[in-house]
Formats: structure tokens, sequence, C-alpha cells
């Protein structure tokens, strides 16, 4: 039976979909990204409802997934940072000092900008519209660049999103409602994503195309409605 759709709404839960993760078993197939991508979910924990908490061993940084909500991602420095959680808060400080700064407060994050908590998404993608994404540096190895609707769909859909990825996918992840500004595409929660087929996500992007809802319009591409 051909896939229809993977959504919000027959998802499994976060919590279940980073178990399935651990369980599943890695290919030697697979490209780093893949793998990159599977040590991220085996170090996830939903930490609150909706949002996790992950981290990779090449990188100095804890990322946060909000995953139901904004579809954001945002990250810290473990070189420079501590972090605690108190109830429903996240807290971080400087090493050298006693400050503690709420980064985190009732699922809603309070990014800093160039320190802190940081959410400066880096912009990739081949055609007209770009895609946020998270840019890891490695020394002597390739850079880890994880588009932030991979990075809600690992978690929210689960190991489908192993399909979703790399040059020999099989599944895409389809922004059923986007929101485009300067030719970027802005995140969103889980609820706006699903992993349907490659045919399937070509059909939705050009019956934007055919019936010319997607113009620009001062530079912005908006909905022509």
């Amino acid at each position: 039976m051909e896939l229809q759709s993977i959504n919000i709404s027959n998802a499994a839960s976060i919590k279940q979909n980073i178990q399935d993760i651990r369980n599943m078993e890695v290919s030697e197939n697979w490209s780093l990204k893949e793998k990159d991508m599977h040590v991220l979910a085996v170090n996830g924990t939903e930490i609150f409802s909706g949002i996790v908490r992950t981290k990779h061993p090449d990188f100095p940084y804890i990322l946060f997934v909000d995953v139901m909500n904004s579809g954001d991602v945002f990250w810290y420095n473990t070189k420079k940072y501590e972090e605690r959680i108190i109830d429903n808060k996240i807290e971080l400080k400087l090493k050298n000092c006693d400050n503690w700064v709420t980064v985190c407060k009732d699922n809603k994050f309070i990014p800093h900008y160039g320190r802190y908590l940081l959410n400066g998404y880096s912009y990739v993608g081949k055609d007209y519209l770009r895609y946020p994404a998270v840019k890891f540096n490695r020394i002597g190895r390739p850079t880890f660049i994880p588009r932030v609707h991979q990075l809600v769909s690992l978690f929210g859909f689960g190991i489908e999103t192993f399909k979703c990825l790399g040059k020999n996918r099989t599944l895409e992840i389809n922004h059923m409602n986007p929101i485009i500004k300067d030719e970027k595409i802005q995140t969103q929660g889980l609820g706006q994503l699903e992993i349907i087929t490659i045919q399937g996500n070509r059909e939705h992007r050009d019956m934007y195309r055919y019936r010319n809802i997607l113009i620009k319009k001062h530079g912005k591409i908006v909905f022509n409605i």
C-alpha cells in the first residue's frame, strides 16, 4: 500500500519515537549525516512536553528542539555555560559567574544574540527557497548541517525520518502550509509537517506553482489569495 501521509494525527509520541530509534539497526550504508542524526535521536530526552534536549559528542553544544510549538532549534556552548532545569525553567550561567539567566520558561524559549542561548540559523537549499539549518563545523571532517524541519521530524515522526535523508531518500518531509519570507521557509511545529512520497511532495509544490498561489510581492513570497 502506498504511503498516504505521516502527520501529527497518526504519529507516535516523542518518547516512543526516541525509543524506537534507539532500538533500530544502524545500516553500514548510512551517510555521515544519517549517522549524526541517529546520534542526536539516541541522546534525546523529552524534558518538557514537546521539547527535546539532545547532544552530539563531536560538538560542544546542547540542543533544544521545540517539536510541537514553534518548530525552532536552540543551543548553547557547554564549554562556556552551565545549565540547570528547575520546575518549568531552563537556566544558564557563565562558568566563571554566579548569575543564572532564564532561557526557557513555560515552554517558551528566550534566545540571546551572540551569548547564552543561541538561535542563529544558516540557510541551505538549491532552489529559489532556502531552508533554516543548524551548522556544526568539525575539524578534518565534513560539516554537519541538519535542516531544522528534519530535526523536528526526527523526534516527531521518528524512524521514518531516515527515509527522508540523502540522495537515495524514498520519502520527503512536506511543509503543508509553508510560511515564506524573503525566499526563506519559516520554522513551523510538527502540526504543519508531514512525511509523504517524493511524488506527493512534488505534486504539493506544483499545486502552488500552477495555481499561482505563491507570488513575489515587495521582495517577499506570499500567498496570492
